[in-house]
């Protein structure tokens, strides 16, 4: 095999994890908190193309098979797909402005069709032709490796140089669509690289007497590797929870955390670095204790990193956002090199068994298909439970969220796809047909198992760390949907970091500051703020119209975030007969509710600041009087 076979192999896989990686990572959260689309519009049209995806992959099979030019059957679909996934990367993260709420569904819904139609047609002959480079075992396993290889440093280019040039950029609308063609550039050029390098190394001359197998005999052929049914169902259930606790990082990071997408990369990148630096020691363990049950292995130790996730507190995430990232990219690679591996097991049973034989594209195309499914489920059970919770969509970052969403996010991160992987381990309990001899019975994978168990069942009844650090005052809050229509909703403010644990503090910077009075009567129609500003009612009644057709008084003592920056806003208006006196306390436009590290003014030395020097007591004793 030449070595061009190799790079051209590792290229094509650098490409395909490059382009999943950055649109998985990134493209809810910028409808959601960039084009200000409400989460369950956006979660279902991720759903749609999902499914869209999954089910014109054997349409798409059958079309390469169907194909004949000069350059193979597979070559041309390899550089036109890598051409039109980079133009959907520019579709998706550059929507054109003035778009209302419908037409920016219609962009994002087009948009993502385009986006699942480019991979399909990437991403099946990439597989389909790496059958044909060689049939030497041993050369195939190294053209496995290559591929792995490339497809960490594709998931380093999506998941941790995006997120990094992303912050870098600024994080906003205009930062997405600057990244997206970078990124269009590098799946391009991966892509044509890809198709130039196995330049006539098809083998269209093999197996011409092949028995190939039509539908019904495909579906029977699964139906009766047992093996091979139980690998689906732990497949199916496992990444259910891994596609959950993935789409619910980038959120937990900013509205949990509120760290930057510098963190989120780092994350990425120890996830990346573990996955690849583990591979030598888990083809060690598979044989010890046999392929079967080091997944298992894999599956309990992914678990006890995702529960550990629960108690990261918020106010001091480092350095256990960075353990955490590289200890779950050592069960990645447990997990992805055992998946594949108990694959070929099954595809050898497949062999031993006369009504099962030839039936290798069969078991992989179930194989794909389940992995894509799964992950529409996944991002559509995150996108539920933040609907449910009460997710604000906000335009770029700095929304800060209720504290049922935070405990949505928290819950989606940790204890659910928890649950998920010790489910998934119950279909590999009984070993498969032939599994290998001189692999002595072990206890570790269940006993894992058990305690990943009655970790669920200790944390779920624990206090969060990250969602007490990450709770404080809650007050109500006007916001715009996508349509312009202003709504009343709640937030909670992020609690000070360092505060004392026996106080709720909401430490924020601000512009500036203004204190008016107004008369009785006094009307203001619509109109909306030019930035995010606090509403504190010193004295009087005012009454807030909003867009939804709602009305809500406040009184004196009562405090509102106003955040409705587009739309035609809200009403207001001085009731009854005495004057409303109220402060507007203006905050930054670029994450307003990003907390203040201190309480020092700017320029005083701690040692003058007198907040370091408060003497704060909780339930002292009285006072006695002079």
């Amino acid at each position: 095999m030449q070595r061009k076979a190799l790079i051209g192999w590792g290229l094509g896989s650098f490409t395909s994890a490059a382009l999943v990686g950055a649109v998985g990572l990134l493209h809810l959260r910028f409808m959601t908190d960039s084009l200000g689309m409400a989460m369950g519009a956006a979660g279902l049209l991720v759903v749609l193309s999902k499914i869209y995806d999954a089910a014109i992959d054997p349409l798409v099979g059958l079309l390469c098979d169907a194909t004949s030019t000069r350059w193979g059957r597979y070559r041309p679909y390899l550089a036109g797909g890598a051409l039109l996934a980079a133009l959907s990367l520019v579709m998706l993260f550059n929507v054109p402005g003035g778009l209302g709420s419908a037409g920016l569904q219609l962009w994002s819904g087009a948009s993502l069709l385009v986006f699942s139609t480019a991979y399909t047609l990437y991403r099946i002959p990439y597989l389909a032709i790496g059958r044909q480079i060689t049939q030497d075992f041993h050369q195939r396993s190294r053209l496995m490796t290559f591929s792995v290889y490339g497809s960490s440093f594709g998931g380093l280019a999506a998941t941790s140089a995006a997120p990094w040039m992303l912050a870098a950029l600024g994080g906003d609308r205009a930062a997405h669509g600057l990244l997206a063609l970078v990124l269009a550039a590098l799946v391009a050029a991966g892509g044509i690289s890809t198709f130039l390098l196995i330049d006539g190394l098809e083998d269209e001359e093999a197996a011409p007497e092949r028995k190939h197998l039509n539908w019904r005999q495909g579906l029977s052929a699964i139906r009766a590797n047992r093996p091979f049914c139980r690998l689906i169902g732990f497949k199916v259930t496992m990444f259910a929870g891994l596609t959950l606790h993935g789409a619910a990082l980038p959120y937990y990071t900013r509205h949990v955390l509120h760290a930057s997408d510098k963190s989120l990369a780092s994350i990425f990148l120890l996830q990346t670095l573990g996955m690849m630096v583990s591979q030598p020691g888990w083809v060690r363990i598979a044989g010890r204790l046999g392929r079967r049950r080091a997944l298992m292995l894999a599956a309990g130790a992914q678990t006890c990193a995702m529960l550990l996730w629960y108690l990261v507190p918020a106010g001091h995430p480092m350095p256990w956002v960075l353990m955490l990232g590289g200890a779950e990219g050592l069960c990645f690679g447990g997990l992805f090199f055992g998946l594949y591996t108990v694959l070929t097991d099954t595809m050898d049973h497949a062999r031993t068994h006369p009504a099962m034989a030839e039936s290798e594209g069969a078991l992989a195309g179930v194989f794909v298909m389940v992995e894509k499914a799964t992950a529409a489920f996944g991002t559509f059970i995150f996108s539920t439970i933040m609907s449910h919770a009460g997710f604000v969509s906000a335009r770029d970052a700095g929304s800060a969220q209720g504290e049922s969403v935070v405990l949505g996010i928290v819950l989606s991160m940790s204890l659910l796809p928890a649950l998920a992987a010790i489910l998934a381990c119950l279909f590999l309990r009984r070993p498969s047909d032939g599994e290998m001899a001189g692999a002595a019975p072990h206890g570790l994978p269940a006993t894992m198992a058990i305690g990943a168990l009655a970790m669920v069942m200790v944390i779920g009844t624990a206090p969060s760390p990250a969602r007490a650090q990450g709770s404080g005052i809650t007050i109500p809050q006007i916001t715009a949907d996508a349509g312009g229509v202003s709504h009343l909703s709640t937030i909670t403010l992020p609690r000070a970091p360092g505060a004392d644990p026996l106080l709720v503090n909401a430490r924020l910077t601000t512009t500036d500051t203004e204190i008016g009075v107004s008369p009785p009567g006094t009307f203001i129609d619509w109109h909306r703020v030019s930035s995010p500003r606090l509403l504190v009612v010193l004295s009087g009644t005012l009454e807030v119209g909003l867009g939804d057709g709602a009305i809500r008084q406040l009184h004196a003592g009562d405090i509102v975030l106003a955040a409705d920056t587009t739309g035609r806003g809200h009403t207001s208006r001085a009731i009854g007969t005495t004057p409303v006196m109220a402060m507007t306390i203006r905050l930054p436009r670029e994450e307003p509710l990003k907390p203040r590290a201190s309480s020092c003014p700017d320029g005083v030395a701690p040692g003058d600041c007198v907040a370091n020097h408060l003497n704060i007591q909780h339930n002292p004793q009285p006072v006695p009087k002079p």
